[in-house]
C-alpha cells in the first residue's frame, strides 16, 4: 500500500474521532445538555439579592448594545465587501445545524482548527516526499559522475522521510488527545519523552547510515577516479573492509541506543569481553584463520582471479575472507581452505608468467640447426596477433640441459602475461611438431638399443639364430 494512502486513512480516522467526541460531549446521552446544578443555584442566588440583580441587568443591556454594534458593522462590512444573502444564508444554515447538534461554537472551531493543521500535516509530508524524488533524480546525476553505487546515499533521505511521517503522526495525534481527553490526562502522557526518544532513534540512524554512505561513496570515488573498478586487489580487499565496518558500526549504534534508552552497557561490555576470552581460548583454530588471513591479504600473496597453490590444493581464486580462501579446479570443483591451513603460497599468475618447456630430440640431430628452428617458431608467434599481444619477451633458450637415456634435452621458456602461459604453450608445442615433422627432426620416444659386444680387431661378431630340436630358436 502506498504511503500517501495510509496517510490520508490515518487522518480521516483522526478527524471522525474527533468529531464524535465533540458531539458526544456536548450532547450528553439523550442530545440535551446535561443540567449544571452549581450554576442554577448561582442564578437564583444572584436573583433573590438586589444589588446582584441589579448589576446583572446592567451587564446583560451592556452585551445586547455591544451585539448590536457587531451586527452594524456586520452589515457595513457586508455593503462595503457586497456580500450577498446567499452567504448569509449558509453562515446561518451551518450556525442552526450546530444548534440542532447541541454543538457549541469554541467546539466546532476546534475540529475545524484540528483539521486545518491536519491537512498541513499532509502537504508537509506530500511536499517532502516529492522533494526527496527530486533528490534522489540529482543524487543519481551526481553518483553517475562521481563513479558511485546508483541509490548511494539514498538511504539518508529513507530516513528523513520516515522521521517526517513519524513525528507528523505524533503530533496529530496529541492534538486529537488535547481536544478528546482532559487536561489531567493531558499532563500523563508521555509525548516529549516519546519525541525525544523517537528523535534520539533517527539521530542515531543517521549519523550511522551518514558514516556508512559516506565511507562507501569515498571509496567508490577513488576507485572509478583511478578506474580500478576492475583491478583484483580491490575486488579482494573491497568486501573485506565493508563487512568490517558494517559490524563494527552495528555494535556501535546498539551500544549507543541501549545507553541512550537508559539501560547500562558497563555489565554488556564486560560480559562480551569475558566471553571473548573463553571464545579466544576455546577456538584458536578459528583465531589462527583470522590472524593468517589478515597477514596474507595484507602482505598481498594472492587475490581474486589468480592461480595458486595452497594446501595441496590447486585453483583459481574465487573468494576470500577473512577466515578462509575458495578454489575452483581445472575440472570445476570447488576448494575451500582455512587461512589456518596455508604455510606456502604458491602464486602462478603473479605480474607475469613463464611457460617451461624440456625439449627432448633423438642423438643424432644438430642441437644448434633445432635452436634456430625454435627461434624461428617463437619469432612467428610474437608476430601472430592472436598470440603476440599475450608474449612478452623473446624466447629464451638455455642450450642444452641434460642428455637423457634416449633424447638429449633443450630447456627453453616463453615469458607471458599472467595465466596465458598455458596457451601459449600449447600453441608452441602445435608449431614445434610441424616444424619438426617438416625438417626430419626426430623426436625420440623411450627405447633400448642391444649391443653384442666387439672383437679384438674392432669388428663386431656376427648376430645368428640356432634352430634347436624342438623349433626353438637360439641366438
Amino acid at each position: 500500500m502506498p504511503k500517501w494512502i495510509l496517510l490520508v486513512a490515518t487522518l480521516s480516522f483522526m478527524i471522525g474521532t474527533t468529531a464524535s467526541a465533540q458531539i458526544l460531549s456536548a450532547t450528553g446521552e439523550n442530545g440535551q445538555n446535561p443540567p449544571d446544578s452549581e450554576a442554577v443555584q448561582t442564578l437564583i442566588d444572584t436573583l433573590e439579592d438586589q444589588d446582584r440583580r441589579q448589576e446583572l441587568i446592567r451587564q446583560l443591556k451592556l452585551m445586547v448594545d455591544q451585539n448590536q454594534k457587531v451586527d452594524s458593522e456586520t452589515m457595513l462590512l457586508d455593503e462595503l465587501f457586497d456580500i450577498d444573502a446567499s452567504s448569509a444564508m449558509f453562515t446561518d444554515n451551518i450556525t442552526g445545524q450546530l444548534k440542532t447538534l447541541n454543538i457549541s461554537t469554541s467546539s466546532a472551531w476546534n475540529i475545524l482548527v484540528l483539521l486545518f493543521v491536519l491537512v498541513i500535516f499532509a502537504l508537509i509530508y506530500l511536499i517532502n516526499r516529492w522533494l526527496i524524488k527530486l533528490a534522489k533524480r540529482h543524487l543519481r546525476t551526481v553518483n553517475l559522475r562521481l563513479s558511485l553505487a546508483e541509490k548511494r546515499l539514498h538511504l539518508l533521505l529513507t530516513l528523513e522521510s520516515y522521521l517526517v511521517l513519524v513525528v507528523t503522526s505524533c503530533i496529530g495525534f496529541y492534538l486529537i488527545a488535547q481536544l478528546v481527553l482532559s487536561s489531567q490526562t493531558m499532563q500523563a502522557l508521555p509525548l516529549s519523552s516519546l519525541l525525544e526518544a523517537v528523535f534520539t532513534l533517527f539521530i542515531v540512524l543517521f549519523v550511522f547510515a551518514l558514516i556508512w554512505e559516506g565511507s562507501n561513496a569515498v571509496l567508490e570515488a577513488a576507485i572509478g577516479r583511478r578506474n580500478l573498478a576492475d583491478n583484483a586487489r580491490i575486488q579482494t580487499l573491497l568486501p573485506i573492509i565493508r563487512n568490517i565496518l558494517l559490524f563494527t558500526l552495528t555494535i556501535l549504534v546498539v551500544l549507543v541506543l541501549l545507553s541512550e534508552f537508559g539501560i547500562d552497557i558497563m555489565p554488556l561490555l564486560a560480559g562480551a569481553g569475558v566471553v571473548g576470552i573463553a571464545i579466544g581460548f576455546g577456538a584458536q583454530t578459528l583465531v589462527k584463520d583470522f590472524l593468517t588471513g589478515f597477514m596474507i591479504i595484507f602482505e598481498n600473496l594472492l587475490k581474486i582471479g589468480d592461480i595458486v597453490n595452497v594446501a595441496d590444493r590447486t585453483g583459481i581464486v574465487e573468494a576470500i575472507s577473512i577466515r578462509k580462501i575458495q578454489l575452483r579446479n581445472l575440472d570445476g570443483t570447488v576448494h575451500t581452505v582455512p587461512f589456518g591451513e596455508i604455510t606456502i603460497v604458491d602464486n602462478l599468475t603473479r605480474d607475469f608468467s613463464f611457460y617451461l618447456m624440456d625439449i627432448g630430440i633423438a642423438y643424432r640431430e644438430d642441437v644448434d640447426q633445432v635452436m634456430d628452428l625454435l627461434r624461428e617458431i617463437g619469432e612467428d608467434m610474437r608476430n601472430d596477433p592472436d598470440f603476440g599481444d599475450d608474449i612478452l619477451e623473446d624466447l629464451q633458450i638455455f642450450g642444452v640441459d641434460q642428455f637423457a637415456d634416449s633424447a638429449v634435452i633443450i630447456k627453453a621458456r616463453i615469458k607471458t602475461r599472467p595465466m596465458e602461459q598455458w596457451r601459449i604453450g600449447r600453441e608452441f608445442n602445435r608449431r614445434m611438431k610441424h616444424c619438426f615433422d617438416s625438417h626430419g627432426i626426430e623426436i625420440p620416444f623411450p627405447h633400448q638399443t642391444i649391443y653384442f659386444g666387439e672383437e679384438k680387431g674392432g669388428g663386431a661378431p656376427p648376430a645368428y639364430v640356432q634352430i634347436n630340436d624342438k623349433g626353438a630358436g637360439d641366438t
